[in-house]
Order: C-alpha cells, then sequence, then structure tokens
C-alpha cells in the first residue's frame, strides 16, 4: 500500500499572535501572560524572575 504524506504546515494565528489556547492570555504575572513569558529570552527571563528565589536558582547559567 503506497501513502502519500503531506509536509507539517506552520501557520501562525494573527488574532492571537500565534498564542494556542485564549485562556493562557488572560492569565497575567506582573503583566505578561504566559505565552509573553514563554517567548522570552533566557537572560530576559533571568531578569524577570530574579525576584523568585525558588525561579532565580533554576535560571541560572
Amino acid at each position: 500500500m503506497e501513502m502519500h504524506v503531506l509536509p507539517d504546515a506552520l501557520a501562525t494565528r494573527e488574532v492571537r499572535g500565534g498564542a494556542r489556547l485564549r485562556d493562557t492570555l488572560d492569565v497575567k504575572y506582573a503583566r505578561l501572560s504566559i505565552s509573553d513569558i514563554l517567548n522570552l529570552a533566557v537572560s530576559e527571563t533571568q531578569a524577570f524572575f530574579r525576584s523568585v528565589p525558588a525561579l532565580k536558582e533554576k535560571l541560572r547559567p
């Protein structure tokens, strides 16, 4: 049996800038949504969470 498989296609949802779950955009921590935090660079994440001791240790280089 011959099967033809199409390659993966990725498309950004313009309404939410690619965020998949609208509910995650409603949850904010210090002005950023979960989606915003996941899009931060590592150095930005380290600076953002430097006041949270439990995360500061896990995010160190």
